[in-house]
């Protein structure tokens, strides 16, 4: 009842694609991005945002020659 509220009731409604969210957090530098499928086509994402200073220290471990990954 209360999504059908919501619809009527909104002025200005924003639909954004998971994928179009996704791209927003990498932008922003964050990693480990997960996007949770929730019901009826609803979509929450988490992200960590990382220091400079971190981000260098994981580019340094993954440009190691026959480093799996980061550790």
């Amino acid at each position: 009842m209360l999504d059908t509220y919501d619809t009527y009731a909104t002025k200005i409604v924003h639909q954004y694609r998971g994928k179009d969210i996704f791209h927003w957090f990498l932008s922003e530098g964050m990693d480990r991005i997960i996007l949770h499928n929730g019901r009826a086509g609803w979509v929450s994402v988490t992200g960590i945002k990382r220091s400079d200073e971190e981000r260098e220290k994981l580019k340094i471990v993954e440009s190691q020659p026959g480093d799996i990954g980061i550790k």
